[in-house]
């Protein structure tokens, strides 16, 4: 997993100083690695972004703590940047957090107009022939989801800034 990526816009609540931050610990007796956006802290006051987006991609060769291989984890970079294109650029959404566990890589956004999300994933299948895309959209304006996945990464004794 790379640790450190070129900086880009997620949306308009958000600059170009985007904090990642980088931890490793379990998740229900599984190994997870979890990776999150803290500047979308920005975008979650604002109270704009009431959708939770989570695009799940299962994994073909998973190593025996379930996670990618380099060369898959290469070609999930690659779906994580048409991702945030996709829901982030064009869509207005903001990119929150990517967590890998348990045979899967999943990418969650928060936006505030969830109506064009899933054409704008529909239609990256044609370009992601590797791997399907599972999606699921939900209505969560206190964003539970990144909390507890900012919680998690609190307690995780790896967690790097």
């Amino acid at each position: 997993m790379r640790l450190f990526r070129k900086a880009r816009k997620d949306g308009p609540a958000l600059d170009q100083s985007e904090r990642w931050v980088l931890g490793s610990g379990t998740y229900e007796g599984r190994p997870i690695v979890l990776r999150i956006n803290l500047q979308a802290i920005e975008a979650m006051r604002s109270g704009r972004y009431a959708y939770q987006v989570g695009v799940a991609v299962p994994l073909h060769f998973p190593d025996d703590r379930g996670f990618p291989g380099s060369g898959e984890a290469d070609r999930l970079h690659e779906i994580e940047d048409l991702l945030v294109e996709a829901i982030a650029g064009a869509k207005g959404g903001v990119h929150v957090a990517t967590l890998s566990t348990d045979g899967m890589r999943e990418f969650v956004f928060y936006t505030c107009r969830p109506d064009p999300v899933p054409p704008a994933v529909k239609g990256l299948e044609e370009r992601v022939k590797t791997h399907e895309l599972q999606m699921m959209i939900r209505h969560d304006p206190q964003w539970t989801v990144f909390g507890a996945l900012r919680a998690m990464l609190a307690k995780g004794p790896t967690a790097r800034h």
